[in-house]
């Protein structure tokens, strides 16, 4: 009897087997046929995102040239606004450079005097030494 029950199943499983293979075939017929659905759908997401980047792309490289045009002459305003400042500090530069030496000029010419008046002062000191000297002499023997 178990003999007869293993030939029942295989019997029975046969259909089912057959049954089951034209299940898959027919799946994966079904699984090819989505499968080249989804592939055309994803060649045109990609070719419209190809698209899109190129527009956008094109965006960037336009909105930046925008930018760089309306830079530029900023940029060129600043760099004359700070060559004019430049030389303007250098000028007052040249002014107080001038002003320094000649105040050093002064200082020497000053110096010069002060020297010449030091002379003169110790000359006449030492002519009223001389002068007191003769005189507490004179006055000695006279």
């Amino acid at each position: 009897m178990k003999q007869n029950d293993v030939f029942t199943k295989r019997e029975t499983l046969r259909p089912i087997n057959t049954l089951t293979c034209f299940d898959s075939a027919h799946t994966n017929s079904l699984y090819i046929l989505k499968m080249k659905e989804l592939t055309g759908i994803y060649k045109q997401e990609s070719e419209l995102l190809e698209e899109d980047l190129t527009h956008m792309n094109q965006l960037i490289n336009s909105q930046s040239e925008e930018i760089q045009n309306e830079i530029e002459p900023q940029i060129l305003q600043l760099k004359h606004l700070l060559q004019k400042q430049v030389v303007e500090y250098n000028l007052e530069m040249q002014d107080e450079i001038a002003q320094l030496e000649n105040i050093r000029n002064d200082n020497l010419d000053l110096e010069k005097e002060i020297y010449k008046l030091q002379q003169s002062l110790t000359q006449l000191d030492d002519h009223i030494g001389q002068q007191v000297l003769q005189r507490k002499y004179d006055i000695k023997f006279s």
